[in-house]
């Protein structure tokens, strides 16, 4: 079968016939533009599952570009039917259709790489922002630790008991942006605990807790911080727990040593004094493991400065008793 010139059926002015060779050159501009993009498309991405794929696709465009370029010349007035013509034509349609059928054959295994690129860019997602999460608690961890290097070398170099206390709370209370910071006190019985120093004095200085208490008695028996619930009393000691609520508190006892002396015996009695840590009501952030590990040095570190500062003011009174030859006791009696 010979191919004839159309142009004898259509005139060349007609609008349709014209409409059609813009389409024709429309769509093979087109055809020729999409390989640019897709190589543009693999040198701004390095990682490509298959770069064989768009080797494939990009010559298929190229021939169906070539292809819709050749029916714009055949259906033009410039066309003249011979044999070497129409056995150009047919190559080109030929070769788009074995191009075409590879691609739809290579896309056929290459589709669910592309599915598993997706997959592994929102797992690499989760990934950095989980390291993203790691950096800045560690970043807040040596932050801490450099705090509380600084607030044991406050504490080491005070010697008065009342200076390292305060001391300690106001240090905690802004490395760890507390609520509250209270200091308990064993009484002279050793039978019940008092409240001495407050951070934000929202507790009531002088109040009593029995150390007969099953609670008191887990915080005196444990060697690290203990969590405690937001209702126990020594947390309910605030003044501002009228309303209902929820914090997180821990608290972690303070060895403490004094001598008692007598005429034939010196002996070290042990005795502990509580502290407890109160974070902000309603708050979302918890004590983590770290920071207790922590605040059980800086525990350590405050109960040799008090033990040490006990034993410069007896030391102290001892002196002061025998320069005055015994008057401060009669002065003491009355």
């Amino acid at each position: 079968m010979k191919y004839s010139n159309c142009i004898d059926e259509w005139s060349t002015d007609d609008f349709m016939v014209q409409l059609q060779h813009f389409c024709d050159a429309s769509t093979a501009f087109m055809h020729f533009v999409i390989p640019l993009e897709l190589i543009y498309f693999i040198r701004m991405y390095k990682v490509f599952p298959s770069k064989l794929a768009i080797i494939y696709f990009g010559t298929f465009s190229i021939l169906c570009g070539v292809s819709y370029l050749t029916d714009l010349w055949r259906y033009s007035r410039y066309y003249k039917y011979s044999e070497t013509s129409a056995l150009v034509i047919k190559i080109v349609q030929v070769c788009a259709a074995v191009a075409s059928w590879l691609t739809v054959v290579v896309m056929y295994f290459v589709t669910p790489k592309f599915l598993r690129i997706r997959e592994n860019v929102h797992l690499l997602e989760n990934r950095v922002d989980d390291l993203s999460r790691k950096k800045s608690l560690l970043l807040r961890k040596v932050a801490t630790r450099r705090s509380i290097v600084n607030l044991i070398d406050v504490i080491r170099s005070t010697v008065y008991g009342y200076d390292i206390v305060e001391s300690t709370l106001v240090g905690l209370g802004k490395i760890f942006d507390l609520e509250e910071c209270s200091f308990w006190f064993p009484s002279h019985t050793n039978k019940s605990l008092q409240l001495s120093h407050s951070l934000n004095h929202v507790y009531s200085v002088g109040s009593v807790v029995p150390m007969n208490l099953p609670f008191v008695s887990k915080i005196i028996n444990a060697v690290g911080a203990v969590r405690i619930p937001y209702t126990c009393p020594l947390v309910r000691a605030n003044k501002c727990t009228k309303r209902a609520m929820k914090f997180e508190a821990v608290a972690i006892r303070v060895p403490l040593s004094f001598s008692e002396s007598d005429d034939s015996l010196n002996a070290c009695v042990m005795s502990y004094a509580v502290m407890v840590l109160v974070l902000p009501p309603d708050n979302i952030r918890k004590f983590r493991k770290y920071e207790l590990e922590l605040l059980g040095a800086v525990v350590k570190q405050v109960s040799v400065a008090l033990g040490h500062a006990s034993t410069i003011e007896d030391s102290f009174m001892a002196r002061l008793v025998d320069a005055m030859g015994g008057e401060i006791w009669v002065e003491s009696d009355v």
